[in-house]
């Protein structure tokens, strides 16, 4: 999903969690609904349009987590996040979190609204946003006043997109402390919490949440820790530790550690990062290596070099995201090769023959 769809997705959650809790949550199994209010009924919000994929046959029930959703969310989690070995699966993955959500589960009702629904018109896909989303909070607002901990993790989750995410914590904080199958995701949930806050303290904590995490078994959440330190810490020797930790136990990280050893100016180091990339398949690692190439950084300067791996990233980098969309390796790129014709270092026809017909065009 591409960062004009999470910025809309981000105001929708926090309009519509404000709307139904200000001034109403406590740590998990508290009052979540004012007094006064009457009990939300589990169906309170039907979708919108034709999609009614997801509709709650437990209508008049308090929601309760069980084997059955949880199973069938660990399941769609690995399509959407993907594992070790296997590719994402946004497709399989807003099934399973279908199957769930027809169970009663606000959890998949939450997971289903950041799905990416690619090639749709964006306006009846930021509807079904927010009806899922609107269904989410009110069938776990009810849930968790019976400390149910599928519902207080969503609720938590639901928290973090507002203005205060603090809110959250006590949720996810109880959720973390409890039993799998959500322990793992509420201290992954707590991770990303601090380290969207990104300052001194919030990072540290971030650290320890997705260390907790680690050590309970996730190893998704050593990407995490290990793009952490990349981004927010700017602790390249860390980043480089844990990503190493993450290629071992099977992710294709590859790209992201050349870029912590180009940081720490172990540019051959990189260099053979971005090639064992392109063989496991990760095919911006031919941007990656081209650009070594055009800047001489662990291998000698090569343009023709360059060139073919600037071609390569094209042929395999697959389809664009909409008229909209701007590649922006692509675009940086291109300058490089605007500069290497303006310098004489090659000529047009060498780039076209090299990068196709209509390049320059």
């Amino acid at each position: 999903m591409n960062s004009y769809r999470k910025a809309i997705l981000r105001s929708v959650v926090i309009i519509m969690v404000l709307a139904l809790m200000l001034g109403s949550l406590s740590a998990c199994g508290g009052a979540v609904s004012p007094k006064n209010d009457p009990p939300a009924q589990n169906n309170a919000a039907e979708p919108s349009g034709k999609d009614n994929t997801a509709s709650n046959s437990t209508e008049n029930q308090v929601y309760k987590s069980s084997k059955e959703t949880a199973a069938l969310i660990a399941e769609a989690d690995r399509y959407y996040n993907g594992v070790p070995g296997e590719k994402t699966d946004l497709a399989k993955a807003a099934e399973l979190y279908t199957k769930a959500a027809e169970l009663g589960s606000p959890l998949a009702l939450y997971q289903l609204s950041l799905v990416s629904y690619d090639g749709e018109d964006w306006t009846k896909v930021e509807e079904r946003m927010k009806d899922y989303q609107l269904r989410a909070i009110t069938i776990a607002s009810q849930a968790a006043e019976q400390k149910d901990p599928e519902a207080c993790l969503t609720l938590g989750m639901c928290l973090m997109t507002t203005s205060d995410p603090d809110r959250g914590v006590p949720y996810l904080e109880t959720v973390a402390a409890g039993e799998e199958p959500y322990a793992t995701m509420a201290m992954i949930a707590l991770g990303d919490l601090y380290r969207n806050k990104n300052n001194r303290d919030s990072n540290a904590l971030s650290v320890d949440w997705y260390e907790k995490a680690i050590n309970a078994g996730s190893k998704r959440a050593m990407t995490l820790l290990a793009s952490h330190y990349q981004v927010n810490v700017g602790d390249h020797n860390k980043a480089v530790e844990w990503y190493k930790k993450a290629i071992d136990a099977g992710y294709k990280s590859w790209y992201s550690l050349a870029a912590s050893y180009i940081q720490l100016k172990q540019y051959e180091n990189a260099v053979d990062a971005y090639r064992q990339g392109i063989d496991a398949g990760i095919y911006a690692c031919y941007y990656g290596l081209g650009n070594m190439y055009y800047a001489g950084g662990g291998v000698e300067r090569d343009y023709i070099k360059a060139l073919e791996n600037y071609a390569l990233y094209m042929k395999n980098r697959g389809s664009h995201e909409g008229e909209n969309y701007i590649d922006q390796n692509e675009k940086r790129f291109r300058e490089y090769i605007d500069k290497m014709i303006s310098s004489g270092n090659v000529d047009r026809d060498t780039v076209i023959k090299i990068m196709g017909e209509g390049f320059l065009k």
